[in-house]
Order: structure tokens, then sequence, then C-alpha cells
């Protein structure tokens, strides 16, 4: 079995990932903002403020991507239990792109939610196959340590965790760098 040291999915997650910028304004404001053009003569002044409130959901959630769906509505029934044990431990887990699996830590978790159903060991590392084949999950190189497809779930801001990741895998460069300088 294929094991990875960094998340493989990351890279296919870039591509999906839409960016756009949403301007919110509003006309009572006090700040002022100045538009020249190209001839200084004509100046405009327009008032702008960057204040904005939003009414936010509190309730527990996971972004789950639509383009995912056949790959997720093909699991077994089994997998399909166990995939929902994997997305309500990655609920306690914003903004991180791995999780801890274990068939004791499993045990445990369904111990205290009495409404999922607990599947046998041989069926668990049975469907923790299932999801790595299907390539929901990747096998890390760290002992039950799984990646999670971010191009499939993710709970977060995909957009910020991606930015995060390209900013760590540039720092090494710049340290690169400083080291060629000595």
């Amino acid at each position: 079995m294929e094991t990875y040291a960094e998340n493989p999915s990351i890279a296919q997650a870039m591509i999906n990932t839409k960016k756009g910028f949403k301007p919110i304004f509003s006309k009572d404001s006090q700040t002022n903002i100045s538009i020249y053009e190209e001839n200084e003569e004509d100046l405009k002044s327009i008032t702008l403020d960057f204040t904005t409130k939003r009414v936010v959901d509190k309730d527990q959630f996971i972004k789950i991507y639509i383009h995912s769906l056949p790959a997720l509505s093909d699991l077994k029934n089994s997998t399909k239990i166990l995939f929902q044990y994997i997305l309500m431990s990655l609920s306690e887990e914003v903004g991180k792109d791995r999780l801890y699996l274990s068939y004791g830590s499993y045990v445990e978790f369904v111990e205290k939610y009495p409404l999922l159903t607990k599947v046998s060991r041989a069926t668990y590392f049975n469907c923790l196959n299932e999801l790595i084949e299907k390539k929901i999950l990747f096998k890390s190189t760290l002992t039950n340590i799984f990646f999670i497809n971010i191009a499939y779930v993710f709970n977060g801001d995909r957009l910020r965790f991606i930015t995060e990741y390209q900013l760590k895998k540039e720092k090494p460069l710049v340290d690169d760098l400083e080291d060629d300088e000595e």
C-alpha cells in the first residue's frame, strides 16, 4: 500500500478551488477613498465602509464538494458507516487535512454515540482499504495517520489552507537562499 509524507490531494484541490472576490461596501461610511484618473485634474472622491457584519451558522458542518458525490455514493454500506465516523471526527478538526484513525478509537467513538453502527475489526480494515482505493483517504507514512482528500471533503476554509500550505512549501526555499549567502 502506497504511503505519503504529504497530502497528495492538495494539487487537485488547488485546481478545483475557485477563487473570487466579493466586495461588500456600505454607503454609511467615514472612510474616504480618492480615485485619480490619468489626468490628475479629474479627482473623484467616494466614501466607503469596509466594516461588515455577517450572520453565521454556529452548527457544525463539513464541506462535501459536488464532484466527490460519484465516489462517495459508490461506497459499500459498511464503508459509508465508517465514512460517517470519519466525517464526525473531521468535524472536530477544523482546517486539518489529516486524521488519526484506529480501530480502538473507532470503537470508543461508537460507544459514545449509540446511534452509530459498529462494524467488526475485519470490516473496519476492509472499509478503510476501500476508502484508500477510491482515493477518499491516503495513508500517511506515520502510523494510523490518514490524509483526507481535500478535493472531496474539508472542514474549514480550503482556500486559506491551500495558501498556507503553499507558503510553508516556499519557506524552505528562502532558508536555502539564506544558507547560500553565508
